[in-house]
């Protein structure tokens, strides 16, 4: 969605990346953030009170001229006969229905007021309805940590209410004169939200909710500011002489939804690149993005003194639908210019693509990046390679080693989905999904157990001499919903891997905490789902809250804490306080939601076992000693893995490839540097050892190393 191409430069060598992301450097935000509310503390609704203003809100469909349904979203009485949207739920339409909260449908004479980059659309039905008219708010009446509620349509269950805080007060720039003013929000929508309708705590509108990023992390409303002025000149007219638009020039075909249309637009996205022609790359990007506007005056810049080449390895498409596709994309960049011409890197990028007027644009992405062929992998922040460093890493760098089918290391024979490490003994567990078993493996005593399930086992945790097994009874799905799920947790003795007690629950089970009795699980698939605590003892559920789909979770080693992170590209840190089994924090029952667009948290990630840090698998470097979120650095490499051996003061993360880094503590600089024969998986320390779980073509193995003191 926003593209933005930069030189590094870090002890005179040159670091090329194309990062791509949504993240909204240099975006302003709006002067309101810091301004006087409009209402006090007096005329605040509960939460069920403004949920009952639901009456008000719509469900929208809307079909092609063949009579063929398009689209479905959502819509809200503003006044009466008239229901604002999004102009992205009408657009290329030919004829529009509303159906209102008691089940009545009601035919649409068409669209009053559209404006596509503000993706607002006004609707006028045939009759003038009874459905109430809600009352217009205003962005300057909130500021961020505010509670706001959604209603809406996700998926077609109308009238979906959710609540939220503000997280952000954008303004998205497109053009030379129009901005167009957001609200971000931590309310959970998905398709079928836009047009719903964003409340204050006064009951009053704020927004439009119109959009979100393809892995639902992120949030967005249009501010209703923005149809103000056209409620205002249709309040003087009758309801019968207010006339709608002739929108048969907006009424576009189903834009071509072939992989191979797809991915033309990614290659032209990248030729334009190359060929330095911004008007070719703006062409491409969709006009509702972040920073549209300035995107083009930093090209102009860039492109003054760059040349660089990008080679397209793979395109792929993993997901797509009327109106939307996910786009998977790896390709080398090579900075030409420079006399290093073996600097280059392998980029890893998703890519959304919405339409915009029947034509596919690119919407979001995200990327990260690793070193192919380079002696110059340097890094700006906490922990950056010496030259020495990034000499040995060019001559061990990925691809260079063949595995062999004589590895020196125990062989697993299976693929290991999930391990841990036993506290206090040698001895290290593991699921094998596609066999149904659960391993246990004495690496001193080479001695090996198993037990069987009837479900795959996939997450595992550890527990006052327990093991605790998420068992899956369907795939992880980000449209396999809550009143759907399903699964189940076993319980086995730590020593005989012994099943103890199955709990069947009515969650997708992905990441496992057990801790002082009780259970936490979140869950894989539907998208804005739960997370849910079980106590031990009874096996019944304790407590509810909400999280994303796929969200690794930690409990924090010195406070009763949980922080969770999305498991692919959100750079999102949710933090959950708990006593007792319960989710405590009364202002934030759905947990703290910590967003920083600069820096890459997603994925997994471990704290320090003394509690002071965090480090996520993307590198980055956070101080948690408080119980909060506070970005430190970066490490030279994201890691797969990371194990701690504080008694020596250093850790150790295991990179993609088969290579091991060794750093001190606290200090987070390089020390040595280890390699193994297969790609890192899982790495443990324990008596000068490093454990790391290894894969070769598709075979595991436990490959160990004696380190130094």
């Amino acid at each position: 969605m926003l593209y933005l191409l930069k030189k590094v430069f870090h002890k005179s060598a040159l670091a090329l990346c194309l990062a791509v992301s949504l993240a909204m450097n240099g975006i302003p935000v709006w002067a309101s953030d810091t301004a006087t509310k409009l209402y006090s503390a007096d005329n605040r609704l509960s939460p069920k009170a403004i949920a009952a203003l639901e009456e008000s809100v719509v469900l929208i469909d809307t079909y092609d001229k063949e009579g063929k349904q398009m689209a479905q979203g959502s819509g809200f009485a503003a006044a009466k006969g008239l229901f604002l949207t999004n102009y992205h739920v009408i657009e290329g339409a030919s004829k529009y229905t509303i159906t209102d909260s008691k089940g009545n449908i009601h035919d649409v004479q068409g669209v009053v007021k559209s404006n596509g980059d503000f993706d607002l659309a006004l609707l006028k039905t045939k009759e003038a309805t009874a459905i109430k008219p809600l009352t217009i708010g205003s962005k300057a009446n909130v500021e961020k940590a505010d509670r706001v509620i959604v209603i809406g349509s996700p998926q077609g269950l109308q009238n979906t209410v959710s609540e939220g805080i503000v997280s952000g007060l954008r303004q998205f720039q497109y053009g030379e004169k129009d901005n167009v003013d957001i609200i971000q929000i931590t309310a959970p929508i998905s398709h079928g939200s836009s047009g719903g309708a964003l409340f204050d705590i006064n009951g009053h509108v704020i927004g439009v909710t119109t959009a979100m990023s393809y892995d639902s992390s992120l949030k967005f409303a249009v501010a209703v500011d923005h149809a103000k002025a056209w409620l205002k000149e249709l309040a003087a007219k009758p309801f019968a002489s207010i006339a709608v638009l002739d929108m048969s020039k907006h009424t576009a075909a189903y834009p071509d939804n072939s992989d191979e249309n797809i991915k033309s637009v990614i290659y032209k996205t990248f030729r334009a690149l190359e060929e330095e022609n911004i008007e070719a790359y703006m062409s491409l990007v969709h006009k509702f993005s972040p920073g549209y506007k300035n995107i083009r005056e930093e090209f102009k810049k860039m492109f003054l003194s760059m040349d660089i080449d990008l080679d397209i390895l793979e395109v792929d498409i993993l997901d797509k639908s009327y109106d939307t596709a996910l786009v998977d994309v790896i390709y080398t960049i090579k900075d030409s210019d420079t006399p290093q011409q073996h600097e280059i890197y392998r980029v890893f990028g998703q890519y959304s693509l919405s339409r915009e007027n029947g034509a596919w644009k690119i919407y979001q992405a995200a990327e990260t990046m690793e070193a192919y062929e380079s002696d110059a992998i340097y890094n700006t922040g906490i922990g950056g390679f010496s030259k020495e460093e990034a000499e040995w890493a060019y001559d061990n760098r990925e691809g260079s080693m063949e595995a062999s089918a004589g590895i020196n290391g125990t062989s697993l024979n299976f693929r290991v989905a999930d391990s841990i490490m036993h506290p206090t003994e040698p001895v290290i567990y593991a699921t094998d999904m596609s066999g149904k078993k659960l391993y246990s493996y004495n690496y001193e005593t080479k001695e090996t157990k198993e037990a069987s399930f009837t479900l795959p086992p996939e997450s595992i945790a550890f527990a006052e001499k327990e093991i605790y097994v998420a068992l899956l009874k369907g795939n992880h799905s980000p449209y396999w919903y809550d009143d759907d799920q399903k699964g189940a947790v076993a319980i086995l003795d730590s020593k005989t891997l012994q099943i103890k007690e199955q709990l069947n629950i009515d969650v997708d089970p992905f990441d496992i905490i057990a801790k002082d009795g009780y259970i936490f699980v979140t869950s894989g698939s539907g998208q804005h789902t739960r997370f849910k605590s079980y106590s031990r003892k009874t096996l019944q559920e304790v407590s509810m809250s909400s999280s994303g789909d796929r969200s690794f979770a930690e409990l924090h080693p010195q406070k009763d804490i949980i922080y969770t992170t999305g498991s692919y590209l959100s750079n999102t840190v949710v933090i959950y306080r708990i006593a007792d089994g319960k989710f405590t924090d009364p202002e934030y029952p759905g947990g703290i939601s910590l967003t920083d667009y600069y820096y890459k948290v997603g994925g997994r990630f471990k704290f320090t076992p003394d509690g002071k840090y965090m480090l996520s698998s993307k590198g980055s470097i956070f101080n948690t000693s408080g119980g909060g979120l506070g970005h430190l650095g970066t490490l030279s490499k994201e890691f797969t893995d990371i194990a701690f051996d504080l008694d020596n003061k250093r850790f150790f993360t295991g990179v993609k490839g088969s290579q091991i880094y060794e750093y001190a503590y606290p200090s987070f600089k390089p020390a040595e540097t280890y390699k193994v024969q297969g790609e890192i998986i899982r790495l443990y320390s324990r008596d000068n050892k490093l454990l790391a779980i290894t894969e070769v073509n598709g075979k595991c193995y436990i490959e160990t190393i004696s380190l130094k003191v």
